[in-house]
């Protein structure tokens, strides 16, 4: 019997990030203007994620498997490899300005997915912070998630659900169901981290979300 076919899918979403991280490369202060940038990066970019997808599906026993936010960390050697820095963008390394390009990425879409969130550091009118205080008081109360990136999506939903109020938000946000709920968690999170909300951590394996004072303070004391 032929084995059946895995499957890998890459959500909208995702797509449009990777999309953006082309159009964030061609304004950046870091990126050469004249050289430009590849048109090849979008699917170079692509690939990369569908391979990390593939990896976790094989690691997990998988027949299926869906591309998260996380995975966006395979493009970097994709972007580095199809984008020319200026000299600020050397100094900077190769690898920074690739994060920082998947930070503007996450950044520039956010709005279209959380009304208001964009004006997170205003101080005008109504803070919209407001809407995400049930998350970020859970992780002021010394919560704090890891998410694998190689974790099957038991154990990646399990970590999703442990924050407060973050289920409840997307539900209350958007319209979306099972996995695509659980990747708009995801990205939220990474959205309050953008925001300076939560502290995002890129660890070897994971993405660790704390609270950001919290971490500031346990940095300081990791320094004295």
């Amino acid at each position: 019997l032929a084995e059946p076919q895995k499957k890998v899918i890459v959500p909208d979403l995702i797509a449009r990030l990777i999309e953006q991280i082309a159009i964030e490369a061609r304004s950046s202060e870091f990126v050469d203007e004249k050289s430009g940038v590849s048109a090849r990066l979008p699917i170079s970019a692509y690939e990369s994620v569908v391979s990390a997808v593939e990896r976790r599906m094989i690691l997990n026993d998988e027949q299926s498997g869906i591309a998260r936010v996380s995975d966006l960390n395979a493009t970097i050697p994709a972007i580095v490899g199809k984008i020319e820095m200026v000299y600020e963008g050397e100094q900077e390394g190769a690898v920074n300005v690739a994060l920082k390009l998947i930070s503007e990425a996450i950044k520039s879409l956010a709005p279209e997915y959380f009304k208001g969130i964009d004006r997170l550091k205003s101080s005008t009118g109504t803070n919209p912070a407001s809407q995400y205080d049930e998350i970020t008081s859970w992780f002021e109360n010394g919560g704090e998630i890891d998410l694998l990136n190689d974790a099957p999506v038991k154990v990646y939903e399990k970590e999703l659900n442990k924050v407060d109020g973050l289920k409840k938000t997307i539900q209350i946000m958007t319209d979306a169901k099972g996995a695509d709920a659980s990747l708009l968690m995801e990205f939220l999170l990474h959205v309050l981290a953008e925001h300076s909300l939560l502290d995002k951590r890129m660890l070897e394996v994971s993405y660790r979300f704390q609270d950001y004072f919290n971490s500031v303070i346990k940095g300081l004391g990791r320094d004295n």
